[in-house]
C-alpha cells in the first residue's frame, strides 16, 4: 500500500504517519514486546521479510506505534488489521485513533469494502491485555460479528470484528443455494491443538441432499490426531448440502463474517470440540 501520498508532511507538524521502513523494525518491535510474547516472535520473523502494508507514527522524529491491514485474497477487497500498538509510555493521548483514521482512509482510497480484526481475551497474570484495544475498535465503529470460545487455547477466546469502508449491501438479497464438498484439514491459524476444514465448490443439478459433503472422514481424521477444536469456515451461499452433517456431528455456529467473501456472501463459522 502507498501511504506516502496521503501522508506525506513536513517536520514542524508532529506526530506524523508514514510508511515503516526496515530501520524502523527495532522500534517497531520493542513496542510489540510490551504487550504480547508470542505477536513479538511473529512480527519479528514477518516484518524481517515483509513490511508492505505497515506504517508507523512518531512524535518528536521517535517511533511509538504502528498498524497496518493485509489483503485477504479469499474475500473481494477486504483486509484485516494487522500488528496494532501504542509504545505504553504514549497510551491515552489520542495516538491510536489518529493513526487508525489514517489507515482507513488509505483503504479506502485503494479501493477496499471492509476491514476485519481479530484478536482475543489473552490473560497475563490475570490482566486482559487486549480489553482496552477491544472497547477502542467498538470507538472506532467496528462490530463484533464472531466469538469462538477457547479458539486460541483452552481459555483464550477468539473476537472477530467487521468494520465498513463503505455503505454495506442491502440484507434483501439472497443468494441461490450451492452445495461444497469438504476435501482436506490443516492447522487452523493461531490455534494450539485446532484444525480447520478445507473445501471445494461442487458443480451439480443433482438436490442438494444427494451431495456428500464428505465431513465423516475428515471428522475421524482429526480424532486421530488429536485435534482438539475443528473449524469450519463456509460461504454462506454454498451451504445447501452441509447444514445437516455439520449440525449431526456436534458443531455448533459461533456466528458470520459479514459480506466476507463478496457483498451478502458471508462466512459461516462453526466449531467442533474434539477435546
Amino acid at each position: 500500500m502507498v501511504f506516502s501520498s496521503i501522508f506525506g508532511g513536513g517536520s514542524n507538524s508532529p506526530p506524523q504517519i508514514r510508511p515503516m521502513e526496515q530501520g524502523d523494525l527495532g522500534a517497531v518491535l520493542r513496542i510489540i514486546h510490551q504487550y504480547d510474547e508470542d505477536d513479538f516472535e511473529e512480527a519479528r520473523e514477518h516484518l524481517r521479510e515483509n513490511s508492505e502494508g505497515m506504517m508507523v507514527i512518531t512524535k518528536g522524529g521517535k517511533v511509538v506505534g504502528m498498524t497496518g491491514a493485509e489483503p485477504d485474497p479469499q474475500g473481494d477487497s477486504i483486509a484485516w488489521l494487522s500488528w496494532t500498538y501504542i509504545d505504553r509510555q504514549h497510551a491515552g493521548q489520542g495516538l491510536g485513533r489518529q493513526m487508525v483514521d489514517g489507515l482507513l482512509q488509505a483503504l479506502r482510497q485503494e479501493g477496499f469494502r471492509k476491514l476485519f480484526i481479530s484478536t482475543s481475551d489473552y490473560k497475563d497474570e490475570g490482566e486482559d491485555i487486549y480489553a482496552a484495544a477491544r472497547k477502542f475498535y467498538e470507538k472506532i465503529g467496528a462490530k463484533l460479528e464472531v466469538v469462538i470460545p477457547d479458539y486460541h487455547a483452552p481459555g483464550e477466546n477468539r473476537y472477530m470484528y467487521g468494520l465498513d469502508l463503505v455503505p454495506p449491501p442491502s440484507r434483501d438479497q439472497h443468494p441461490e443455494g450451492g452445495c461444497l464438498r469438504f476435501s482436506n484439514i490443516e492447522e487452523a491459524p493461531e490455534s494450539e491443538g485446532g484444525l480447520a476444514l478445507t473445501w471445494d465448490m461442487v458443480e451439480t443439478q443433482a438436490p442438494p441432499a444427494s451431495v456428500d459433503s464428505n465431513l465423516g472422514p475428515l471428522v475421524q481424521q482429526a480424532r486421530s490426531r488429536g485435534a482438539r477444536i475443528l473449524v469450519a469456515a463456509v460461504p454462506s451461499d454454498l451451504c445447501a448440502n452441509i447444514g445437516e452433517p455439520l449440525q449431526t456431528a456436534g458443531f455448533q455456529h459461533h456466528g458470520r463474517l459479514l459480506d466476507y467473501f463478496e457483498p451478502n456472501v458471508h462466512q459461516e463459522l462453526g466449531v467442533l470440540r474434539l477435546k
